[in-house]
């Protein structure tokens, strides 16, 4: 099929030429989700550092609120891409959000103290932390992939009907 990306880099490309041609309003969207995407990491990782096994009624509030508007910002976003009909961004979206949660990921695993035999800890914690990282990548995917999918179907949906609704009144 000629004009569609056959390679990933043509795919990445053909991103890049949509994205540039969003308004201003949706590189601001793009930004907030990509934010609220990772906020909630580091009120997780306090948690765990700090190797408390309650949560306190404050803390768990803000942790659903957060997570809540980072799944609704992924719905959203890919509504409002399907919407602009900027599928080869769409496509990137995923893939993107999933290598930034992982990143999160590796960063907190950098910050984490090295474990030590004294503790109990296996030498082996560190290859441990590596096959966590590619196998919470695959789940992660999927996940940013179905969010996304879910807010595109209905961005298209919308986005269709109004093309309806103005094919109607103009005929």
């Amino acid at each position: 099929m000629a004009g569609r990306p056959q390679r990933p880099r043509e795919l990445l490309r053909e991103a890049v030429w949509a994205a540039w041609d969003f308004p201003w309003w949706m590189w601001v969207c793009g930004v907030v989700w990509l934010g609220l995407l990772v906020a909630w990491l580091p009120t997780v990782y306090s948690l765990v550092s700090s190797g408390s096994s309650v949560l306190s009624g404050a803390t768990r509030v803000a942790l659903a609120w957060l997570i809540g508007a980072a799944l609704s910002w992924t719905v959203l976003w890919g509504g409002l891409v399907a919407y602009r009909k900027a599928w080869p961004v769409l496509l990137v979206s995923a893939p993107l959000s999933t290598v930034l949660l992982m990143a999160c990921y590796v960063a907190a695993m950098l910050a984490s103290p090295a474990p030590s035999p004294s503790d109990g800890a296996s030498p082996d914690n560190d290859n441990a932390a590596g096959a966590g990282l590619v196998i919470l990548a695959v789940p992660t995917l999927a996940l940013m992939a179905l969010l996304l999918g879910v807010g595109a179907g209905a961005g298209w949906c919308v986005g269709h009907c109004r093309y309806l609704r103005r094919a109607a009144t103009a005929a």
